[in-house]
């Protein structure tokens, strides 16, 4: 398949739930990959202080979370190479609230592959399945799918439309429907690309030489952006916010009913920049507005237990071969 490669990084854009968050289906095809590269992963886990919530006696929970994505080119070298992915979010929740579970993962493996390209028209599939709970494995209810077809056409060098469809058993807004969407993508200049859409919007923009701003807001659901500026080759310095908004069936409830975790976060880091396989980023930052909530999803949430803000210290990993 010949799907050309400046397709790819705007696909993605379509569907994501949020930037940076998934590592399965259509983000498979944001991944840049070197010529001879097969292998990429990002790797990181962030270290939450302890916080109150307001259940019986006011008790303290500690919330860490690891979180593994990466992706596989079967490949290397042909951009229209099946890609396999993995993206795996546990959150280890350690305090005396008995509304909460010791542990929530979120695990998926996926694919995504090109399918068609006809004059400047071409489409991709791609699809996943995971795991979402609080006990690895030992429920069906924890266990879906997801799915989707993007069609595309470039119009221009700079301007590109794209239609699909995305079908997704753990989405926090309607998972039991597949979900239309559409984006139309413009690069007005060297300093500026946007992506108009539903249900997924952003922008990136190059104000002046070292500097990039990245903004990305999901109906509905989360908004993240980020700031960095590049001092040299080798270190860089950064400033994200994140919405987190994530979803878990918890054993012995009722299927139609899933615990919802959400969360915004403020961080500032640096990033060190090793050989072109290598990169870590240390940070710290402040988490708030953290709630547990229960419903069949975000349409019609009802609040369990609030968890009061706290620092939390960050550290990534980025490992390509």
């Amino acid at each position: 398949m010949n799907t050309p490669r400046r397709y790819l990084p705007l696909i993605v854009l379509i569907f994501l739930t949020s930037t940076l968050r998934a590592q399965v289906g259509p983000a498979l095809l944001q991944m840049t990959w070197e010529k001879d590269q097969y292998f990429d992963t990002v790797d990181s886990g962030l270290f939450e202080a302890a916080a109150h919530t307001d259940g019986p006696g006011d008790p303290d929970v500690r919330i860490s979370s690891y979180h593994f994505l990466g992706g596989y080119r079967l490949e290397p070298g042909n951009v229209g190479s099946t890609r396999i992915g993995f993206d795996v979010q546990d959150y280890d929740i350690v305090g005396h609230n008995p509304e909460l579970p010791r542990n929530l993962l979120d695990s998926q493996i996926g694919f995504i592959q090109p399918i068609l390209n006809i004059n400047k028209w071409f489409v991709v599939v791609g699809g996943s399945l995971g795991f979402d709970g609080n006990k690895p494995f030992t429920g069906s209810n924890s266990v879906y799918a997801t799915g989707d077809v993007i069609a595309g056409r470039q119009f221009n060098k700079d301007q590109w439309l794209f239609v699909g469809i995305d079908y997704n058993g753990n989405r926090t807004f309607l998972p039991d429907c597949p979900i239309p969407g559409f984006a139309y993508a413009n690069r007005l200049n060297d300093y500026c690309t946007y992506v108009l859409g539903l249900p997924y919007s952003q922008v990136t923009f190059y104000p002046i030489e070292g500097f990039q701003f990245e903004a990305g807001f999901q109906l509905v659901e989360t908004f993240d952006a980020n700031l960095g500026y590049q001092f040299n080759k080798h270190v860089a310095v950064f400033g994200q916010y994140t919405d987190k908004y994530n979803p878990f069936h918890v054993q012995d409830t009722s299927p139609d009913s899933r615990l919802f975790f959400e969360s915004h976060q403020l961080e500032v880091g640096l990033r060190f920049n090793g050989p072109r396989s290598i990169r870590l980023s240390v940070s710290g930052g402040w988490a708030f507005g953290q709630e547990f909530s229960t419903g069949f999803d975000s349409r019609n949430n009802t609040p369990l237990v609030h968890v009061a803000d706290a620092p939390f210290a960050k550290v990534k990993l980025e490992i390509a071969f």
